[in-house]
């Protein structure tokens, strides 16, 4: 199973999901002129399970998509926390709208690990 978190820089996707023992794929990770191209070709390849970082989402097929919605104003001091440097209102207009579909939306950290170990837990009694 794959499944793809999207949410703002800053959100905590990461932190939440750090403790679940499953393979990640975090575009924050990439680095490079061609680092969509490399996020997308792993995310594509991997057998799975796997869960898929970024903010906006990947086109991939047969993925679940989770949203974590944080307000902005927690994304941005997260944000200036780790990159110590803003994360302008003006780049969060731009990656809204072009956020994937979700299936989910989560308001918080416990709630995003406990969905995502519920989607992985329910797909292997599925096989």
């Amino acid at each position: 199973m794959k499944i793809q978190v999207t949410g703002l820089p800053g959100s905590g996707k990461t932190t939440a999901l750090k403790t679940i023992p499953i393979d990640r794929i975090d575009l924050a990770k990439y680095s490079g002129k061609n680092r969509e191209e490399h996020f997308f070709r792993d995310a594509q390849c991997h057998p799975g399970p796997v869960i898929i970082e970024s903010v906006c989402g990947c086109p991939l097929k047969n993925t679940k998509v989770i949203r974590f919605v944080v307000s902005r104003a927690v994304a941005q001091k997260n944000f200036y926390k780790r990159e110590h440097t803003k994360l302008s209102d003006t780049l969060i207009d731009l990656y809204e709208p072009e956020m994937l579909p979700c299936h989910y939306k989560v308001y918080d950290q416990r709630a995003l690990k406990d969905l995502v170990i519920k989607l992985i837990d329910n797909k292997q009694e599925c096989r």
